[in-house]
């Protein structure tokens, strides 16, 4: 399972290196401004289609082939197709939960970069970011769109997924997980500026 955890991990900066070599993410000591109902729209529409979210879905479908899990699902590509559908619709459940509750609660979907210095503070700020998020206001506050996205997907995912996995204890679990995923997201997002101005004399 740590094993699984460390690849994936690794995908994931593999992934998403490309777009954070284009784009990376603005930073909190920047002048704040709010992204209209549309613009929110297109955060949570890009981060269904994009091509790292879809390899990543396709990755982690993989490794669930490996592992067999769920059983249920059988082998062969029948069976993998059945893990990639599973990934993609719980990516668009959890987006699409995402969005109505940012768009509901003027809240804002994106990652700030802290501009501060220290690996400690900065990993600490971006853990945070997990459950902190910024109203349109530019207030902080606790992050209901993102906690209600990730947990949310994994009760609608119940409707697809076999009925010895779909108990509150295992959809709370698989919630869990999906947010630690996050907070990995959220380091990386913060460090890999550095990490790629090392690397690439950038």
């Amino acid at each position: 399972m740590v094993l699984n955890g460390f690849f994936l991990l690794l995908f994931w900066a593999v992934s998403l290196c490309p777009s954070t070599l284009n784009a990376q993410a603005p930073l909190a000591t920047d002048q704040y401004a709010p992204l209209s109902v549309r613009e929110k729209g297109k955060v949570f529409g890009q981060r269904i289609i994009s091509p790292a979210s879809l390899a990543k879905s396709a990755f982690t479908a993989g490794i669930d082939q490996w592992r067999d899990s769920p059983p249920e699902w059988g082998q062969g590509m029948a069976g993998y197709f059945r893990r990639y559908g599973s990934k993609n619709g719980t990516r668009s459940a959890e987006n699409g939960i995402g969005f109505l509750t940012a768009a509901a609660l003027h809240q804002d979907p994106r990652y700030f970069r802290s501009g501060e210095t220290g690996v400690w503070r900065r990993t600490k700020y971006a853990l945070e970011r997990t459950v902190v998020t910024r109203r349109d206001s530019g207030r902080q506050t606790i992050a209901i769109w993102n906690i209600s996205a990730h947990y949310g997907a994994q009760f609608v995912s119940n409707t697809w997924r076999p009925d010895r996995v779909t108990s509150v204890p295992d959809t709370l679990a698989r919630g869990s997980i999906s947010m630690g995923y996050d907070a990995a997201s959220n380091l990386l997002k913060e460090f890999w500026p550095d990490i790629r101005q090392r690397l690439f004399r950038r």
